[in-house]
């Protein structure tokens, strides 16, 4: 299978029949180049940090994941600062994925900020959908540890099973409502990454917490986005837009060594059936305002020429 042969590897994601961003973006790309005679298989082994190495070290064609994690590869910083730079990764289009970071509680702990945690000593359950790096940010923020916390009788309820390469949720926990506070990200979809968030909307009353305006900045460098607003109304309990961090762009990505015809083809594609993007159950979208702000990151050659062409180069903005 090769890109020659028009028999081409994804490198997404996937698991228990609930499509993730990654495997869904795979899913799109298939149906952008089957006009054109090709099949696309997604490699649903490539999730989470090995996305980048397999991409990179040439096990899939080319795949799709968060531009933060395509700077740390490109770099060889965070999880892939054993590995080395991977700087012949190409970033090929970035998509728009609204996704925010949130922090919620049970509303009958009777908690309005986390410094009440501190305070009074709570022996919180964190059900924690977050990276140890923005966790840790918001426990220091506000002078907490997990170790302090668990020294209370607090738990950290961490996902430990792995399914099909994604990681599987803990349904008991929010439907026995043993848990008392949710922190990590958050977007429209009901997806094996954020159903537990759905359920505990559905299933408790839940209080959305605000971050203060340093943390917001804080943990929005953190996740590679920027400070946005959890919008009103995208959940049960969110009845007023709230301040909080929002991740940045996810991106299609290769080599530097794919060929120039077939990107062109491809980001040709994306651009002119943006429909795509709209008809699939996440809310995606293809804007030609930011389909090259690769915050820095090489766009692929033949990717950067079609978007001169288009005038999209000039107008990049988040």
């Amino acid at each position: 299978m090769s890109i020659a042969d028009k028999h081409i590897v994804f490198g997404g994601a996937g698991g228990r029949g609930v499509s993730t961003p990654w495997g869904t973006m795979g899913e799109i790309a298939g149906r952008a180049l089957e006009p054109y005679g090709y099949d696309v298989f997604i490699e649903r082994e490539s999730w989470g940090v090995n996305n980048p190495r397999w991409v990179g070290d040439g096990k899939v064609d080319f795949g799709a994941t968060q531009l933060r994690a395509i700077r740390q590869a490109y770099d060889g910083t965070g999880p892939y600062a054993a590995d080395g730079p991977r700087d012949h990764l190409r970033v090929l289009a970035c998509i728009n994925h609204p996704g925010w970071f949130a922090i919620a509680v049970r509303a009958e702990t009777n908690i309005v900020d986390l410094a009440q945690v501190r305070e009074q000593r709570l022996p919180v359950r964190v059900l924690n959908r977050a990276s140890p790096s923005a966790i840790n940010l918001i426990l220091d923020h506000y002078g907490l540890s997990r170790e302090m916390i668990e020294s209370w009788g607090g738990r950290f309820l961490v996902d430990e099973e792995a399914v099909a390469g994604v990681s599987a949720q803990a349904p008991l926990w929010v439907r026995t409502g043993e848990f008392d506070l949710i922190a990590g990200y958050v977007y429209a979809s009901y997806t094996l990454e954020v159903r537990v968030w759905h359920d505990a909307t559905i299933l408790h009353n839940m209080r959305f917490l605000r971050m203060p305006d340093p943390l917001i900045e804080a943990v929005a460098a953190e996740i590679g986005g920027r400070p946005g607003t959890l919008p009103h109304h995208l959940m049960r309990g969110i009845d007023v837009d709230i301040p909080a961090p929002r991740r940045g762009l996810q991106a299609y990505y290769g080599r530097s060594d794919m060929p120039d015809d077939f990107v062109r083809l491809l980001v040709r594609a994306f651009d002119e059936d943006r429909d795509l993007f709209r008809s699939v159950h996440l809310p995606f979208s293809y804007d030609p305002n930011n389909v090259a702000d690769t915050d820095g990151l090489p766009l692929h050659p033949a990717a950067e020429a079609y978007y001169r062409e288009k005038g999209y180069v000039s107008r990049r903005r988040q």
